[in-house]
């Protein structure tokens, strides 16, 4: 009898996700999406300047990966997310301008862009222009940036070699950085005061000679994505530079995913994939080699599930279940990994657009965050189905925000004593495998 326990698992677990995607889009299954023929710039902060062009496809060929470790993730399906613009944008970035220190209004500077600290109402430079924050809004999102510094600052010319009018001398490194800890403690309180949702980024902090650096990933029910804030500190542990998403998100459809192994195929290919740091240094390495080789070959230790941002032909973002490979020197790249009979490609033209119109709302959800329902979801029969095809996790999470409780009925074919009382808010899970394959409510 257990020696069959597995096959049924199994079983429960494929009829269980056909089931998921069945219900989560309607007949005849998941809807196909539109993509741009480039993610390259997958997970940037568009307010501020552009990235070199890392998606000319000549330079995603040159790249050859070798497997060298274990790139096993418990995941055959997952959801996508569609990514919107706060309801109260406007009133958003206000705010974040005043837990900033910059004063001002918010002026329109070019299409997409807008202002706070750069432009008097008019429309005209400041005088003297010193903190100030931008913020790029389009049908795909929005996302804000913050700067110390004049954006107009001059620098000077370099010095003639041995010029005796020209008196060199080494750079001053900054003086009392923050600490690691105090960085990611004084990011944490600028977000909070922000009306930022902490408890959904995971923080990380790096200090070097020059900067105390600190990330926040946001996280999706759990699952982390490729969108995060950034807080760089400089002298006197003043803050220098940071940015992030002003955005919430809605869930969309689920999709069935191609496994690591074929995924890591898709690194050469700008369809799918945004690089990482590893791959962007070993590529600094080769074109500073001589001669320049014709490829250069990037080792993958291992793989992680992720939400990757992808822009649709509709200028519009959606996040789309992902793989992140990764190695020792950090991540090589992430890749769409849903199937590919669920994708199609349109315009070459990667550069995000739209109408620039700032949302003025009247009122929103915490930036970075999933979008409250303003009451308790309905909880029905259909509406329970919704967690079959999440692990337990993600269940849990989103039964959370919907306003429900959740506890486990069944196990690996292992059934669990309940109480007997009746809760309408409560959903009893079955899981196999790690995954939600049946509910009862109750």
């Amino acid at each position: 009898m257990n020696s069959r326990r597995p096959r049924v698992a199994l079983l429960g677990v494929a009829t269980a996700l056909l089931s998921l995607i069945a219900a989560s889009c309607g007949e005849p299954g998941p809807l196909k999406l539109s993509l741009e023929i480039s993610q390259a710039r997958s997970g940037e902060n568009l307010s501020v300047a552009e990235s070199a062009d890392t998606g000319a496809w000549s330079a995603y060929s040159e790249n050859k990966y070798e497997v060298v470790g274990d790139l096993s993730v418990d995941r055959v399906s997952g959801f996508a997310w569609s990514v919107f613009q706060k309801n109260d944008t406007k009133g958003s970035f206000r705010a974040l301008a005043e837990v900033f220190g910059v004063a001002g209004e918010v002026v329109k500077n070019e299409k997409n862009t807008f202002t706070i600290g750069v432009k008097n109402a008019d429309g005209e430079l400041l005088d003297s222009v010193g903190a100030h924050m931008y913020l790029w809004v389009d049908v795909g999102g929005a996302w804000w940036s913050y700067s110390s510094a004049s954006p107009s600052a001059s620098v000077s010319s370099p010095c003639a070699p041995n010029s005796p009018d020209c008196a060199t001398s080494p750079p001053v490194l900054p003086s009392n950085l923050l600490s690691e800890r105090d960085a990611m403690n004084r990011t944490i309180v600028t977000m909070t005061k922000a009306l930022y949702n902490t408890a959904t980024f995971t923080f990380t902090a790096k200090k070097s000679e020059w900067s105390t650096d600190v990330t926040g990933v946001m996280n999706i029910a759990g699952i982390p994505t490729n969108m995060t804030v950034s807080f760089s500190y400089g002298a006197e542990g003043a803050l220098n530079y940071a940015s992030g998403p002003l955005v919430y998100v809605k869930r969309a459809n689920g999709y069935y995913m191609v496994s690591p192994e074929d995924a890591v195929k898709r690194l050469n290919d700008a369809r799918y994939t945004s690089w990482g740091t590893a791959t962007a240094a070993a590529r600094d390495i080769m074109s500073q080699s001589n001669p320049i080789p014709d490829s250069v070959t990037i080792p993958i230790t291992g793989a992680r599930y992720v939400l990757m941002q992808a822009t649709l032909t509709s200028k519009t973002t959606i996040l789309l279940p992902a793989y992140t490979f990764y190695n020792e020197s950090g991540d090589v790249g992430s890749v769409i990994a849903i199937e590919d009979k669920y994708l199609v490609y349109g315009s070459s033209d990667s550069t995000p657009g739209g109408s620039a119109v700032i949302n003025p709302g009247t009122g929103g959800s915490d930036p970075g965050q999933i979008e409250p329902a303003p009451v308790a979801v309905p909880l029905d029969e259909t509406s329970a189905k919704t967690l079959i095809g999440l692990t337990e996790e993600e269940a849990g999470k989103v039964a959370s925000e919907n306003g429900w409780t959740v506890r486990v009925a069944m196990r690996d074919g292992e059934a669990f004593m309940l109480t007997s009382d009746y809760s309408k808010t409560r959903v009893n899970l079955s899981i196999e495998m790690t995954l939600v394959t049946a509910v009862t409510i109750g």
